[in-house]
Order: structure tokens, then C-alpha cells, then sequence
């Protein structure tokens, strides 16, 4: 048996075709693969030089904290991101913290990551136009024990 899930290999060999002038990748979604930290830091840094992508969809693939700094890193890059999503990513308060301050230089894009652990209190004190463009739905963990559902984010 072998996965058929796409991995980090995947991503050091497509990346190439996002970092393209001549790309016209439109849409991003690899959902649900094998996608780790160093797979996702790859394709984060390749959309940073990346004119044609307008929707990434990154659910479900196990980013962890350094590939939500490149994430965090990129939108502040990218103006033709519109919308990010990385939902069930691992990501932890650090990252996330760096991603809602990078949607405050890049207003043009909206951003998911429910599921991951985020210290509500952060999320309260956060402006509403970032709050309005970042979707959140926080569940129990056992390092940030906070039991908040907020979504803002919608289809």
C-alpha cells in the first residue's frame, strides 16, 4: 500500500511552476495531503513571488509554526491572494498571532484557520477589519483551553 497523498517532494517540485512569470495557476487547493512544515514553507515562499494565484486551500495539511510564519510572511508579500485557507494546519498562537498582524499590511485578503490553537484572548482584542477577515473556530486544547466557535468567515 502507498499513499496517494501528495507531500513535500510535491511541493519542492511544483513550486517551481508558481514562481513562473509565465504562470497562470489561478487556484491552489491541495487539501487534505501530506503536506508538512517544510513542504508548506516551500510553497508559501513560491506564492510570495506569485501574480496569478487569487485562492489557496491548504486544509488538513500539517504546517506547524514554521510554515505559518512563511504563510504570515507572504501575505505581506502577496497583493493577488484574496483568500488563504489553513484550517486544521497545526498551527499555534505564535504563527497565528504573526498572520492576523500581517492581514493589518494586507488588507486585501481573508484568511482561515479554524481549528488550530488560538488564545481567544488574543482574537477579543484584535480590530475589527482584521477580525472580519480572519476565520477562527477554536476548539479545546490542552494548551489553550478556551471553548470558543467564532467564524466570521463565510463562503
Amino acid at each position: 500500500w502507498t499513499s496517494s497523498k501528495l507531500s513535500d517532494e510535491f511541493a519542492r517540485k511544483f513550486s517551481p511552476a508558481l514562481e513562473s512569470p509565465q504562470s497562470s495557476i489561478e487556484t491552489l487547493n491541495l487539501d487534505d495531503n501530506d503536506i508538512k512544515s517544510e513542504g508548506m514553507t516551500i510553497l508559501a515562499d513560491a506564492l510570495k513571488q506569485n501574480s496569478t494565484v487569487t485562492r489557496v486551500t491548504l486544509n488538513g495539511n500539517s504546517g506547524g509554526n514554521r510554515a505559518g510564519e512563511a504563510f504570515a510572511e507572504m501575505i505581506k508579500i502577496n497583493r493577488t491572494i484574496v483568500r488563504l485557507e489553513l484550517d486544521e494546519c497545526d498551527f499555534y498562537l505564535d504563527a497565528i498571532n504573526n498572520i492576523v498582524e500581517a492581514m493589518k499590511i494586507n488588507e486585501g485578503i481573508i484568511v482561515s484557520v479554524k481549528g488550530d490553537a488560538i488564545d481567544t484572548r488574543y482574537w477579543q482584542h484584535t480590530s475589527s477589519p482584521v477580525r472580519n477577515r480572519l476565520g477562527i473556530s477554536i476548539h479545546h486544547h490542552s494548551n489553550y483551553p478556551y471553548g470558543v466557535d467564532s467564524s466570521p468567515y463565510s463562503d
